[in-house]
């Protein structure tokens, strides 16, 4: 959306100030909503909360279309917003069910359908921004939204009927997930309060802080340069095409390189996580270094070396982030709770923590 919307917003009449609260009030939106929405899956159930999130986002994306119909500046502003909080409110119900039902249908290869997952969010990345500009120099505004949106809604209905989410998986390794998360909800509201694990307990664990700083990391990572990347580069190229550039490297790397780490973990080799995020640690002090480059490294700024610092900063981001999701279930595992209790742990501790994950 931020490749036309900002276009069509300014040739309205709205003003930049008010474009950015429109764009920047979805990441604020999850990161407020998913504690709230985390706190209540297991009550509302991942399935549920799985569709509600496929047609949500098809439902807001129609609805962005038709505000090509709205001429009052006001109302287009506002509407903007609802629709935003809605997008954020269906990404968030997307990123609760389907990593958790990536953890009840695979336990034992979290790591690699995870980073699977981030690799096809990464080719997502790229993709989008090329057919969100050229589907709407093709037929404007309404196009690209009118139909992303009639897309998700054929495949979420496609995805009801052809492919329902069993209630249960019925092999010896999982222990029958699903029919401990449906039996789940009643039993959790039978628990004992001193069963209950709330975020008060979460936040006793070392462990907890160590991932949250990580996680934090990774989410400067993959922003910290975008408000001053233009005018960094501006020696080098007034080409906007330049930045896009560098954003597309960022997001190839992230995207080749999520599956190796999600690999690396699979095969259970020894501290295989800290590793990794060691190495994500030392890619990304490397990276910032040449994109200075810092004053006494003898490295000149070239189109070369930022190449080289965006390649390694995307390899970087997904370092520290794929061994995240093996963390965060050890974590869990550690409080000693079992059944629904333990699912309702792994949910509320992975989602809480992946909001500090706030994207552009």
């Amino acid at each position: 959306m931020e490749t036309f919307y900002p276009k069509e917003a300014i040739f309205r009449g709205i003003d930049r100030g008010q474009i950015g609260i429109v764009i920047g009030i979805y990441p604020l939106g999850r990161f407020f909503m998913a504690p709230i929405i985390g706190n209540y899956i297991v009550k509302i159930g991942t399935k549920a909360t799985f569709y509600a999130a496929l047609f949500i986002a098809s439902a807001s994306a129609i609805c962005f279309g038709l505000l090509s119909f709205v001429d009052n500046i006001l109302t287009f502003f506002w509407c903007s917003l609802f629709i935003r909080v809605l997008q954020a409110v269906g990404r968030t119900f997307f990123a609760l069910s389907i990593f958790t039902l990536s953890a009840e249908l695979f336990p034992d290869h979290l790591s690699l359908i995870c980073s699977i997952l981030e690799t096809f969010e990464g080719f997502g990345q790229i993709s989008g921004p090329i057919f969100g500009a050229t589907l709407y120099e093709v037929g404007g505004f309404m196009l690209p939204n009118f139909i992303m949106g009639t897309t998700m809604a054929i495949l979420a209905c496609a995805f009801v009927i052809l492919a329902p989410l069993p209630h249960r998986v019925g092999d010896a390794n999982n222990g029958g997930s699903f029919r401990q998360i449906e039996e789940g909800k009643k039993e959790i509201q039978n628990k004992n309060e001193e069963n209950f694990v709330g975020y008060s307990t979460v936040l006793r664990l070392g462990k907890t802080w160590m991932i949250i700083a990580i996680i934090a990391l990774r989410g400067i990572t993959s922003s910290f340069y975008q408000a001053s990347l233009p005018t960094h580069l501006k020696s080098l190229s007034s080409s906007a095409m330049l930045i896009g550039i560098m954003s597309t490297i960022m997001s190839c790397s992230y995207l080749l390189s999520s599956p190796i780490w999600g690999v690396l973990i699979e095969k259970k080799i020894k501290h295989s996580p800290k590793l990794i995020t060691l190495m994500g640690s030392m890619m990304a002090i490397i990276a910032v270094s040449l994109m200075g480059p810092i004053p006494f490294i003898p490295i000149t700024k070239t189109i070369s070396t930022m190449c080289i610092s965006f390649a390694l900063l995307g390899m970087a981001a997904s370092a520290l982030y794929i061994p995240v999701f093996k963390k965060c279930s050890n974590v869990s595992k550690k409080l000693n709770f079992n059944g629904a209790a333990t699912v309702r742990v792994d949910v509320r501790f992975f989602f809480w923590l992946n909001n500090w994950r706030l994207r552009r």
